[in-house]
């Protein structure tokens, strides 16, 4: 076997030494590239109040001079680089100065409470429940394109947020925990803030804003479980799974009552469920200041809304005069005597000045 082999590696050395006779002068050109690696960069940073960085997708297209070596492509993403619009930064805001604001949102209360209601254990410390079967809805409602003069004056925008825990990112952007917001148990989940209280709570996070130019704004959201009871035809039953609440102006109206403190004028936009469409409530406290907006209704559960909302015209139906400037935001979730809880996300908050 050894001789075979000695005699085949003889031939095939001959048979080398004639072919270089026969080769030409002029070199062959390759057709091998090399393939640039790129590595994915999958950290977001978030901006302002919930508004991540909207950085461009780093790419690379640089074409890589053609190289004689042969070289084995590897199996990687596609460098060509994609690129985001821009959000516009929004106006950050310490959360150790949010006290000095002059007029901060009010806690509301709509109703009086119940003995139920008094008796909740608290929820802080508790992880948040269900949050594998919170998933980012697919069928829109309505697609809301902005006018093409408008400029955002202000966005929230939860899409880039990593999932876990979101008590850290409102505290930082600065949101204050007025009244039981841990038992909320905010979460980023699935490209969405979510509030998913798993038993019956109350609680709220506010932030104090100057948005004299914001006229409009737009809202991605939705509600994935109603608050049981949930009836606003009567004061003691006025729950919302969440509630956008705005304040506008800077003086202080009555609350009718000496345990609650006076307010700003204010209005608090939720999802209804058999509540009317645009209907306009009161509650039980605030009725010179206070009022609620069904600004969507139906049974919606599980759907992504997309919900336009006219500041002017909606503060003009409500009071009856020409709007003041907002002068805070507080998302709300109220699901008092709700042994289940509830659930809603919300994807992203836009103000336009018109």
């Amino acid at each position: 076997m050894r001789k075979i082999i000695i005699l085949f590696s003889t031939a095939i050395f001959a048979l080398t030494l004639l072919g270089c006779d026969k080769k030409t002068s002029t070199p062959q050109e390759t057709n091998k590239t090399i393939i640039p690696s790129s590595s994915d960069d999958s950290n977001t940073n978030p901006t302002k109040t919930d508004v991540p960085d909207n950085n461009d997708v780093p790419g690379n297209n640089d074409v890589p001079t053609p190289n004689t070596e042969e070289v084995e492509p590897k199996n990687t993403p596609d460098p060509t680089p994609t690129t985001k619009d821009p959000i516009p930064p929004v106006e950050k805001v310490d959360p150790e100065k949010t006290e000095e604001v002059e007029n901060p949102p009010p806690v509301i209360e709509k109703d009086k409470p119940s003995d139920e209601t008094k008796n909740t254990p608290s929820m802080e410390g508790v992880e948040f429940g269900e949050t594998k079967e919170v998933k980012s809805p697919t069928k829109p409602i309505t697609k809301i394109e902005p006018e093409p003069s408008a400029k955002v004056v202000l966005e929230y925008n939860f899409m880039g947020q990593r999932d876990g825990s979101a008590t850290k990112w409102l505290t930082q952007n600065g949101f204050t925990d007025k009244k039981s917001g841990a038992s909320l148990q905010p979460q980023f989940k699935d490209g969405a803030l979510v509030f998913a209280p798993t038993s019956s709570t109350f609680g709220v996070w506010v932030h104090p804003l100057n948005l004299p130019q914001a006229k409009r704004v737009v809202i991605e959201w939705g509600v994935l479980k109603y608050p049981k009871p949930m009836n606003w035809k009567k004061d003691n039953k006025k729950r919302d799974a969440f509630e956008l609440l705005l304040s506008f102006g800077k003086e202080k109206l009555p609350s009718g009552s000496f345990l609650i403190p006076n307010a700003p004028r204010f209005i608090g936009y939720f999802i209804g469920k058999k509540e009317p469409k645009n209907k306009i409530y009161t509650g039980a406290y605030h009725k010179e200041g206070g009022r609620y907006i069904s600004i969507e209704s139906g049974n919606l559960e599980g759907q992504n809304l997309t919900t336009e909302i006219s500041l002017e015209k909606t503060y003009k139906n409500a009071f009856g005069t020409k709007m003041l400037p907002i002068s805070g935001i507080a998302f709300e979730v109220d699901a008092r005597d709700s042994s289940k809880g509830s659930k809603a996300f919300i994807k992203k908050i836009t103000f336009y000045d018109e």
